[in-house]
């Protein structure tokens, strides 16, 4: 049996970004006494551009801080270098890196992606194209921002124009997105004294000072318009457009022809970006942005232990906290060399390499990457976080984790069977199978309670996981085989689980135990499948004696 191998981190810490959060996730590695190597995709380090007015110091702030990372020592600077690829395991990374002239390697501890959005020249209103009269908000912000404001718009906009908004249709932007378009608006009316109509789905204003922006601009002569993209209707005659679209709250049609269209783009991850998630395995939520929906993660965690997200590419945020975004990713960082890991070390992990064929079976179900091989398969002890998922898809039974082994489930078994043996079957005999962080915490409230979870005599018993991962087809059966006249698993709800997929697997397990007691001539229904999170424990109880009463009723 071989021991979890130990692994030493290295001071060194790669920062991949170019805006003020990987500027100031920079600085504060550096305050921190790390060793910090900044590559960002252009020649120059991002400007800050914004028009808010909580916004206006962050230019200068972003500056200074620019020019003092050229000039820190501990600090190497990338100008126009991406990140083609993540090697390694945390504390221990290997990075490829590659500028116009060459590509090389660096050996880093931890990693902070913080790129910045990019716009793949699309509107989000994907009927129209750019034109002079037709612009995206990223454009009107940059325009607006510029020095000779007034003098800009007088010349296209006057008090006679039209000017029109077309911001977060059908779900596109965000809060962000919302606040600088709002506050074009304002502009648009007092500077340019053009009317200005806001077409959106939704005035988003879950963010600071939004709702009080939203207000001013009402204040100032905006119009708003609730519509959805699919009920305006665009009518192009050369580079004009026509909107036409019904008004909801009158129900009389409307017909616009503005001077100046402003859509907004869809920001996305660059694709550099994109593809570097997918190789290294970091994860990225439906919409395409680093970090899964997994609760777990955040604020700053990416499936991989020593590497974390932060600032736009977690999603279009507003520029205001872009700061705390860098500062917290630092944080991060430093708890992570500090040694304050995500779960408890105390379980440890062995693999047989008697039993082990290098099938590599659980390099490739592993959800955290913590897992290598060269002559043999070794579990990195800082990546890995003790799901179990490896030990349950493991066709040798190779793997085993302390407290949760093949062995110590089983003698579980055997001392549930012993203790039934000497009590009469009042009811249906009942083994729970759970993760200990969801039906476990359930199970131990609803005991501690005397909610009645337990059933009769002891009818019902719990066995904890680590994750639902963990579980193995053999244990249903053998469960059965003890004396159970039912099996559950529970495992945590859907996109919920800190193990990413550990419940989806346990599903598939018993449904893959479902198929060995259908063959067998048993009855399906002698084992259940739920989804429960730590505090449903109403909801334990419910399924628990649905479930008995079901097995009653065969």
């Amino acid at each position: 049996m071989i021991a979890l191998q130990e692994f030493q981190k290295r001071p060194r810490v790669l920062v991949g970004g170019q805006g003020l959060t990987a500027l100031e996730a920079a600085s504060q590695l550096i305050a921190f006494g790390y060793e910090v190597l900044l590559a960002f995709p252009e020649a120059e380090l991002q400007a800050v551009q914004s028009l808010l007015p909580e916004d206006r110091e962050l230019p200068g702030y972003a500056r200074n801080l620019a020019e003092r990372l050229g000039t820190e020592r501990g600090v190497s600077l990338f100008p126009a270098t991406q990140v083609r690829s993540i090697t390694g395991f945390a504390g221990d990374f290997e990075v490829r890196l590659e500028s116009s002239q060459k590509e090389w390697p660096e050996s880093v501890g931890a990693i902070i992606l913080a790129p910045e959005l990019g716009t793949p020249g699309t509107f989000s209103s994907g009927s129209l194209s750019p034109s002079r009269q037709i612009i995206t908000l990223n454009q009107l912000v940059g325009e607006l921002s510029a020095p000779s404001v007034a003098a800009r718009c007088t010349d296209s906009l006057t008090a006679r124009s039209h000017a029109a908004l077309l911001i977060g249709l059908n779900g596109a932007g965000g809060t962000a997105d919302m606040a600088q378009a709002l506050k074009s608006a304002i502009i648009l009316r007092e500077k340019c004294a053009a009317q200005v109509y806001f077409f959106t789905g939704n005035v988003k204003v879950a963010e600071e000072g939004l709702e009080r922006l939203y207000l001013e601009a009402r204040d100032a002569g905006v119009v708003f318009f609730k519509v959805e993209e699919e009920k305006l209707e665009f009518v192009k005659n050369g580079d004009q457009v026509t909107l036409h679209f019904m008004d909801p709250l009158l129900g009389l049609p409307f017909e616009l022809m503005p001077d100046l269209l402003v859509v907004d783009s869809r920001r996305m991850l660059p694709d550099e970006m994109q593809s570097l998630a997918v190789s290294a395995r970091l994860g990225m939520d439906p919409a395409g942005y680093l970090q899964s929906g997994n609760v777990h993660l955040w604020p700053q965690g990416l499936d991989r232990t020593g590497i974390f997200a932060a600032g736009p590419g977690k999603g279009p945020l507003m520029v205001s906290t872009a700061i705390e975004e860098g500062r917290g990713a630092a944080l991060a960082v430093h708890r992570f060399f500090q040694g304050s890991p995500l779960e408890p070390l105390d379980r440890e992990v062995v693999v047989d390499t008697g039993l082990c064929t290098l099938c590599l079976t659980c390099v490739r179900f592993c959800p955290h990457q913590a897992i290598g091989w060269t002559h043999r398969v070794f579990i990195h002890p800082l990546a890995c976080r003790r799901c179990g998922i490896c030990a349950g898809e493991c066709p040798m039974d190779a793997i085993q984790i302390a407290g949760y082994s093949d062995a110590e489930v089983e003698q579980a078994l055997l001392e549930i069977s012993g203790r039934w043996e000497k009590t009469a079957a009042a009811e249906p005999r009942i083994i729970v199978f759970g993760c200990r962080r969801s039906a476990g915490v359930a199970w131990e409230e609803a005991r501690g309670a005397g909610r009645g979870a337990q059933g009769e005599n002891g009818s019902v018993e719990f066995i904890g996981l680590p994750c639902a991962g963990k579980l193995d087809p053999d244990y249903l059966l053998k469960a059965l085989s003890r004396g159970a006249d039912g099996v559950l698993v529970l495992a945590c709800p859907e996109e919920n689980c800190r193990s990413n997929h550990g419940n989806t697997y346990a599903r598939d397990r018993l449904a893959e135990a479902l198929d060995y007691l259908e063959e067998a001539g048993l009855d399906r229904r002698r084992l259940r499948f739920e989804h429960i999170s730590s505090n449903r424990v109403y909801f334990l109880n419910e399924v628990i004696q649905d479930f008995i009463q079901k097995i009653k009723s065969e």
